[in-house]
């Protein structure tokens, strides 16, 4: 795989958050205005990237990627002290929502282009829940064939992999790849890449399908 340099967050806070489409203005203004800034003025926060999930139902919802020099900001006093500090507020705009998914991650792997800091547009989201015995051998199909075959399809940017610390459910990793456009999801290298016998074989065991994707296209870049 080639490794980048750029935009490799040792450390990544992931959520998706669906509120209800009719406080999804207010909702917006208030992560723009008040939790992303509150965010970066944590020591260790380096970027925030927002998205907008394509054909969510039955409600709109938005991701968000923190950026951080080590997974272990979130556990630092000064995360804790901001927390405390921004509670009312948050839990009373959050209190509503209809989804919600958060995981701290760490890095495992890079590969592909070198995007800078900024990223690119669209990004789509793999979640797996891998046992602890099977995470060796996720690990090498994930990153020897599934990723490579990925790459070879024109406009599929990059790939990030994450391993999960900490969330608010079962899963366990996190692949967040950058496309140009949705139209990637139904290129011919993507199709190979998830029709091989090696996939097959992980595929049929009972955990390979407890996880998610979203498909999302970035709103807006803040950095610290």
């Amino acid at each position: 795989m080639t490794e980048t340099t750029a935009g490799q967050a040792p450390g990544i806070l992931f959520a998706r958050m669906a509120p209800p489409p009719e406080t999804e203005d207010a909702f917006n203004e208030w992560y723009e205005t008040e939790h992303v800034p509150a965010r970066l003025g944590v020591p260790g926060f380096v970027a925030a990237h927002r998205y907008k999930e394509r054909d969510a139902e039955p409600d709109p919802a938005y991701a968000v990627v923190y950026e951080m020099e080590s997974a272990d900001v979130v556990k630092g006093e000064a995360y804790r002290s901001m927390q405390a500090a921004t509670a009312p507020r948050t839990d009373a705009v959050t209190g509503g929502l209809r989804a919600f998914h958060r995981s701290i991650a760490r890095l495992h792997s890079t590969a592909g282009e070198d995007l800078g800091d900024v990223g690119h547009p669209w990004l789509w989201v793999v979640a797996f829940s891998v046992p602890d015995d099977r995470a060796a051998a996720f690990d090498d199909w994930y990153d020897t064939e599934h990723v490579p075959l990925l790459l070879k399809a024109p406009g599929w940017r990059r790939t990030r992999r994450y391993v999960i610390e900490s969330g608010n459910d079962h899963l366990t990793h996190l692949a967040l790849h950058d496309i140009d456009g949705p139209e990637l999801l139904d290129a011919p290298e993507r199709r190979a890449a998830g029709s091989t016998e090696w996939r097959a074989t992980l595929a049929a065991e009972p955990w390979f399908g407890r996880g998610a994707r979203w498909l999302f296209n970035r709103i807006s870049t803040a950095k610290r």
